[in-house]
């Protein structure tokens, strides 16, 4: 089967700049890649946006996303179905404000001789700050694989297996969810874990990012049951029941 690993960077057309940074690092990494058409969400029509979006459902998980939120979910649902299209039994998915490091292709390469492709695992390459220190599983000397532990964020770097990636297309689309929402996914239909410790950064684009503007004002559209939420789960269950029991690890977010 060819093309059984592949590499999909999310970018916006108008993002040239972002293009030519990551596709010089892949390059230099000899990683071959596709640079996938994103989705601008903010250019769909009303007859679009009914089409691949669940409001209804996104507004009960948490919020009505924005048109940069709807986008860029869209982007990432669109590159699973892609990788399943072509027969790839795993895929990179990086967006083009990534920092990769030059031990990314061992990682990869470890990944792969570690874990099946019939399993349906999501590998996060990026930042997690916090992970479970228990089962964790060796890559090599420097590397391994841990459980996630609360709501790790961001989507620019991570690995998915087919099995993943079809649980992952099967469940989300049309969307309801944002890109990253690991702990939910984790939770509900595939496994994420982290690698540790990350291997993909940001890059200098990353601090003019439109959906991170947007987000700042997304708390504020939460409901109060959401927060209600929150504050039961995380800082009185999650606090004082789990957690002790679960040696967590922090990670350091500068490499």
């Amino acid at each position: 089967m060819k093309n059984e690993v592949g590499c999909f960077v999310v970018n916006l057309e108008k993002d040239v700049e972002r293009r030519e940074n990551i596709s010089r690092q892949l390059e230099k990494a000899g990683i071959p890649y596709t640079i996938f058409s994103a989705v601008y969400g903010k250019f769909l029509t009303p007859e679009e946006l009914a089409q691949h979006y669940d409001k209804r459902r996104a507004i009960e998980l948490s919020h009505d996303l924005t048109p940069s939120e709807i986008g860029c979910a869209l982007s990432h649902v669109f590159t699973y179905r892609k990788m399943l299209e072509e027969g790839m039994q795993y895929a990179l998915v990086l967006e083009d404000d990534a920092q990769l490091s030059e031990d990314l292709p061992a990682v990869l390469s470890g990944l792969q001789r570690e874990y099946a492709s019939s399993e349906p695992v999501v590998f996060l390459l990026n930042h997690v700050r916090k992970y479970k220190n228990r089962k964790t599983r060796r890559l090599d000397e420097k590397y391994m694989v841990a459980d996630i532990y609360g709501t790790p964020i961001r989507a620019n770097g991570y690995f998915v297996t087919r099995a993943a990636a079809k649980q992952l297309l099967d469940n989300l689309y049309p969307v309801w969810a944002v890109a990253d929402d690991w702990a939910v996914f984790n939770r509900d239909f595939v496994t994420v874990k982290a690698v540790v410790p990350y291997c993909v950064g940001l890059s200098e684009h990353a601090q003019f990012s439109n959906l991170e503007s947007e987000r700042q004002g997304v708390q504020l559209k939460r409901s109060i049951g959401y927060h209600l939420h929150q504050l039961f789960y995380h800082k009185f269950i999650n606090q004082l029941l789990i957690r002790p029991f679960q040696r967590v690890s922090k990670q350091d977010e500068t490499w």
